[in-house]
């Protein structure tokens, strides 16, 4: 932590998010007292119990099954779909090899790509 003040070049300070939550914990944790936290951290005593206040309003959350069974609902679902990505690229490579050897057998290796584009009749 920097022993600044609040205000930077003019402009408040913007906490980042770790800054906030190692402050939080000094405080809580460590139990330190609120001016000194505020002089080392630059932060304010007001803005520490804040940060605290919401902390703690969040606690319940930290110990909810129901949030944790998401979590894992979420992440279940997250590798099925790139289960199934995977086997959809593997699925494009094969065609694309077979077309490419489709072409090869007809001689037609002039064709590219179709897409995006119109075929010229052949007289």
């Amino acid at each position: 932590m920097k022993n600044s003040s609040p205000m930077e070049n003019g402009k408040k300070k913007r906490w980042t998010v770790e800054e906030k939550a190692q402050i939080v914990r000094r405080y809580l944790k460590d139990h330190a007292g609120l001016a000194d936290l505020a002089e080392k951290t630059g932060s304010t005593p007001g803005l520490t119990l804040q940060w605290a206040k919401q902390a703690l309003e969040w606690i319940e959350q930290t110990f909810s099954k129901e949030i944790h069974q998401q979590g894992k609902v979420l992440h279940r679902e997250i590798q099925e779909k790139d289960d199934r990505i995977r086997k959809l690229k593997s699925v494009v490579s094969e065609l694309s090899t077979e077309n490419l050897l489709l072409k090869k057998s007809t001689g037609d290796l002039s064709a590219g790509p179709t897409l995006g584009r119109k075929r010229r009749k052949r007289s």
